[in-house]
């Protein structure tokens, strides 16, 4: 079969406007290979940027790359062509001013919530008095004070994903790429989860990328909206939500809402998803 992946040409490189946000995505397309030799294009010329201190979600069917493209930012997949960028420096492997939340909270069973917050403190090489200040200023934060000697056996689904963002915010990185983190949690749980995240990054101001089908979900929470087709991954609009803030739950009666969620429904289900 022909090459799945072909390089763009000298002047559509030249073209292209200089990088601006702390995260740029340039020509960026990811080719598998499965075991039997076939090669599949899972993401095809992606550009997107995410600036500094700005809530991006990814939203999308099923299949269309999201968590690929997530992980190529957080350097745990390599790009097949095209290159993503932190400060405008390759992304080559995990960095330093990443952190991660995945669907699934990876806390590790036998330790507490505190000391499971205080990992990457240790990890850093912080002192112990230090890394446990900060772990227990997140738990704080995170509304999980008077858990902190808890096991994440204790926990609920919900509280368990707290103690992850936490740890995630302990590491001190700039960025936080965040995967379906409530993807398994019931609505109302999800819906307290998500107004939680606000006030932690109205308080913290991280960089935020965030994987998510739902579509409301990701009106609710970002700044803008990067709307992907179905594979090979594609991006068919950058859409900004016509809300302020700070947001609450209430925000989702207001008609810019709808109207927004409806656009992206929209453009969810037209020809364009296919490319």
């Amino acid at each position: 079969m022909p090459d799945v992946v072909q390089q763009r040409s000298r002047s559509d490189t030249q073209e292209r406007p200089a990088p601006k946000g702390l995260i740029t995505v340039e020509g960026l397309s990811k080719v598998y290979e499965t075991r039997s030799g076939e090669r599949v294009l899972a993401l095809r010329d992606i550009d997107m940027e995410v600036r500094e201190g700005e809530f991006v979600s990814l939203v999308g069917p099923s299949g269309c790359g999201k968590t690929t493209l997530l992980k190529i930012m957080g350097g745990l997949y390599p790009a097949s062509l095209g290159v993503a960028s932190i400060d405008g420096k390759p992304v080559t492997g995990p960095h330093a001013d990443v952190a991660m939340v995945f669907q699934s909270p990876v806390l590790l069973a036998w330790r507490s919530v505190l000391k499971n917050v205080m990992l990457p403190g240790e990890i850093a090489g912080r002192s112990r008095g230090d890394s446990e200040q900060r772990a227990r200023e997140l738990i704080q934060m995170v509304g999980l004070a008077g858990f902190e000697n808890k096991l994440p056996r204790e926990l609920s689904g919900g509280m368990r994903q707290r103690a992850s963002i936490a740890r995630a915010l302990a590491a001190g990185s700039r960025i936080l790429l965040m995967d379906e983190p409530f993807g398994a949690v019931d609505a109302f749980t999800r819906d307290v989860l998500n107004i939680e995240l606000l006030r932690i990054w109205e308080q913290d101001r991280k960089t935020v990328v965030f994987v998510t089908h739902s579509v409301a979900e990701a009106v609710l929470l970002s700044d803008r909206i990067i709307v992907m087709g179905t594979r090979p991954g594609h991006v068919i609009e950058d859409f900004k939500v016509p809300l302020g803030r700070p947001r609450s739950i209430d925000d989702m009666a207001a008609p810019e809402a709808g109207l927004a969620v409806k656009h992206i429904r929209h453009l969810l289900t037209g020809p364009a998803v296919g490319g």
